[in-house]
């Protein structure tokens, strides 16, 4: 846990707290010019955590914001690696969040991803009420892959007030996401209207399967535990290629599959493309996203629009709120769906099928 402190923390104090030289402490910090053992470093960095040092740099900056609270400026942080912002979902509420944050009287003062969080002299130098009032959480589900995670997230509470959780929510923050379990409940009740009987499920074991298990349940449909298949977390395009080669070598095939996400859906695709059977003669595929490349699949692909960008600006429009409003009460803000029909289901083209709650 970091001490607040009443006065700046030099790497003099870390170094006594430590037990170190300073120049030792200036090498961890700097990553160079020398090489600290690796026991050495972590007594460094657990001393940078408890005393809650920040580098200089961000003093001379304090001393120009005069002490006072970045009122209006907005830390974005990110799930997992950068490799996140190859995903389209990811990318378009990215794209949201920065075309109307100038609108809403806001900037942007960092983007930083979990992983880089684990660099305790780069949290203590971010994360901070005097360089931000505000933090956008993206996805956050990223976060608490590892129980030892929870630390950070309670050390972001501590420090800023005003936080949005964005497509996910964790520990009770403020949250602007969709219904999976209603996206869900549209893609498997329009392949019912169609016929379907036998329903595959593909992506993670989140509340998509969720709702995907109570549709048939519902519709008295079987519920089969091969039908489901779960072959990461990431609802990727490789786990889409792999879980539908799974569920091809059954020995009764799904006539339709649900894809977790439209990258898992072009994995699908590409996996029963190469099996020699066609989309949507002998498999109907469909998904949730509506990414940009959706209507260009072959055959074009049904998926439950989720409107991302829709969702990058409604978060800051919560954050305003919030700062005028500190005491709001923590809650969930729920953005509609709705099905785009398109080729792959067998089901016509380019249609809306209304969300809806």
């Amino acid at each position: 846990m970091t001490m607040k402190m009443d006065k700046q923390v030099t790497q003099k104090d870390v170094a006594q707290h430590a037990g170190v030289s300073v120049a030792v402490v200036s090498y961890v910090i700097n990553k160079g010019p020398r090489q600290v053992s690796d026991e050495t470093k972590q007594r460094v960095l657990a001393a940078v955590r408890v005393l809650g040092y920040q580098p200089n740099k961000f003093a001379r900056a304090l001393g120009r914001n005069d002490g006072k609270v970045a009122a209006n400026q907005i830390g974005i942080i990110v799930g997992g690696t950068a490799t996140i912002l190859q995903r389209p979902f990811y990318a378009a509420v990215l794209s949201g969040i920065y075309d109307k944050v100038h609108e809403q009287g806001n900037r942007i003062r960092f983007m930083h991803f979990w992983d880089d969080l684990k660099d305790d002299v780069l949290f203590n130098e971010h994360v901070r009420e005097d360089e931000v009032s505000s933090l956008i959480l993206l996805a956050a589900d990223l976060m608490r892959v590892d129980p030892a995670h929870m630390d950070i997230i309670k050390q972001l509470e501590a420090r800023i007030d005003n936080i949005v959780c964005l497509d996910t929510e964790i520990n009770n923050f403020t949250t602007v996401t969709f219904d999976r379990v209603v996206a869900a409940r549209l893609v498997v009740e329009h392949f019912i209207r169609l016929g379907h009987r036998r329903i595959g499920f593909i992506g993670n074991a989140g509340r998509r399967v969720m709702g995907y298990r109570q549709t048939l349940e519902q519709h008295g449909l079987e519920v089969v535990p091969d039908y489901m298949q779960h072959p990461g977390v990431y609802n990727s395009s490789e786990e889409g290629f792999k879980g539908a080669q799974a569920m091809l070598a059954l020995k009764i095939v799904p006539t339709a599959i649900f894809a977790a996400s439209d990258e898992v859906a072009i994995g699908v695709l590409g996996a029963v493309q190469k099996a020699g059977l066609r989309v949507p003669e002998d498999m109907a595929v469909a998904s949730i996203d509506n990414s940009s490349f959706a209507p260009f699949t072959q055959p074009p692909l049904t998926t439950v629009n989720v409107p991302t960008e829709q969702m990058g600006a409604y978060a800051l429009h919560v954050i305003n709120t919030q700062k005028s409003a500190p005491k709001l009460s923590r809650t969930t803000i729920t953005i509609d769906t709705e099905l785009v029909v398109r080729e792959s289901c067998g089901a016509g083209s380019s249609t809306l099928l209304g969300n809806r709650k």
